[in-house]
């Protein structure tokens, strides 16, 4: 096997580890099984209190490195330790309970090597159990990326295992993850790059999805709804803002109602007022003369249209 260990390498996978001994070392392994060969593995253990650093120490491959934070840190500050420890051109995101398909990296790098305007790219998922067995589910992103600047703006459009991104991208912009998110760090990665680059998806699966054991997303899911609620409809209002539009109170409160996780709308007089704020957003975005205008105008129509057919009351 060629020698790693003094190259400069081509990508840069960085996997945040808390009490991951089950599963990092199939994570680890689905990666050393790539078919692009060409990347480091930096795993940045975040104080487990199992035996995950010594798992991933006792594998015997020079690319993969292994750092400890002191005490427990948090997702956020353990990702963004990782990304600063990255040599590659391009940095790939996993948790350390994920499996990437062999041909991940090789099809998002020629993917990003074909399109020089595209900045961050992700692809399909498909749920595993805690067994590994697939779960028959699987998530089918948006691809292009003049509506996914569109969708971001009041909803996620990655599977964050899947992303792969430009280093210099990501440095150029100083885009970190932010601490207390309550499991959407990674919403409002996405959306912050979205105003400075151009972020798609390619149709193929590029990560099987651990679920079921006890995840720190579905965790924070139970431990946190209130709170996780509050920061999406933080992010909602930064991506609205950050993109030049200005919405009440009102108008932003109805659409965090909608589009909240589960959101639903509970009577009529609900179901205007989602309208009347996307009519506000297209307005806007007429006036501004945005270059993606026409896909505002799509995803304001569907998402209303969504929300409509999720109202059950009308057919009472």
């Amino acid at each position: 096997m060629k020698n790693y260990e003094n190259a400069t390498p081509l990508v840069s996978v960085v996997i945040p580890v808390y009490n991951g001994e089950k599963y990092i070392k199939l994570t680890i392994e689905s990666l050393l099984n790539q078919t692009l060969q060409d990347f480091e593995i930096i795993c940045v253990d975040d104080a487990s209190t199992d035996g995950s650093y010594d798992v991933i120490s006792s594998i015997e491959d020079n690319r993969i490195k292994v750092f400890q934070n002191e005490e427990n840190q948090g997702i956020a500050y353990t990702r963004n330790r990782a990304m600063s420890l990255a040599k590659g051109k391009y940095i790939a995101f996993m948790d350390h309970d994920d499996i990437s398909p062999e041909y991940r990296l090789q099809c998002e790098v020629d993917y990003l090597n074909e399109h020089d305007e595209i900045d961050l790219v992700g692809g399909a998922m498909r749920k595993i159990d805690e067994n590994g067995k697939d779960m028959n589910f699987l998530w089918t992103p948006l691809l292009n990326y003049k509506y996914i600047k569109a969708f971001i703006l009041l909803g996620n459009v990655f599977a964050s295992g899947s992303v792969m991104a430009r280093r210099e991208f990501i440095e150029k912009h100083n885009l970190q993850f932010k601490d207390n998110q309550y499991g959407a760090e990674d919403y409002r990665f996405w959306m912050e790059a979205s105003l400075y680059g151009n972020l798609a998806n390619i149709n193929e699966v590029l990560l099987h999805w651990r679920t079921g054991h006890g995840n720190e997303t579905g965790r924070v899911l139970q431990e946190s709804v209130l709170e996780r609620k509050k920061v999406i409809a933080n992010i909602h209002k930064d991506a609205l803002e950050k993109n030049g539009f200005s919405l009440t109170e009102d108008e932003l409160q109805i659409l965090n109602l909608a589009f909240a996780e589960e959101g639903t709308l509970e009577n009529i007089a609900e179901v205007n007022s989602l309208y009347n704020a996307l009519k506000t957003i297209l307005k806007q975005a007429e006036e501004m003369q945005l270059d993606y205008l026409d896909e505002i105008r799509t995803m304001c129509r569907k998402r209303f249209g969504e929300k409509v057919g999720k109202a059950f009351f009308l057919w009472k």
